[in-house]
């Protein structure tokens, strides 16, 4: 099982470089695609699926339903950027 990421073009860009798969998704519809995918066992068997803030906020309805699922992946929305 792997890790992957969901979100925006920094996040998605930022996690890649420490060698994680990641989708780019910035409006709802292709966040709601990219965590039914997930959910479907379309991205190769994602194991852990890290969920970028914005992205959460985009499709609230369809994290939720991926994140009360059994089994893979197990979700977690990542939290947003603390101000310096």
């Amino acid at each position: 099982m792997k890790i992957a990421v969901v979100g925006s073009a920094e996040d998605v860009g930022g996690f890649a470089l420490a060698g994680l798969p990641g989708r780019l998704a910035e409006t709802g519809p292709v966040v709601e695609d990219a965590l039914r995918a997930a959910a479907a066992g379309e991205e190769d068997a994602t194991g852990f699926l890290l969920v970028s803030s914005g992205a959460a906020r985009l499709a609230p309805a369809a994290l939720e339903a991926l994140a009360m699922r059994e089994g893979p992946p197990v979700v977690l929305a990542l939290p947003e950027a603390a101000a310096p």
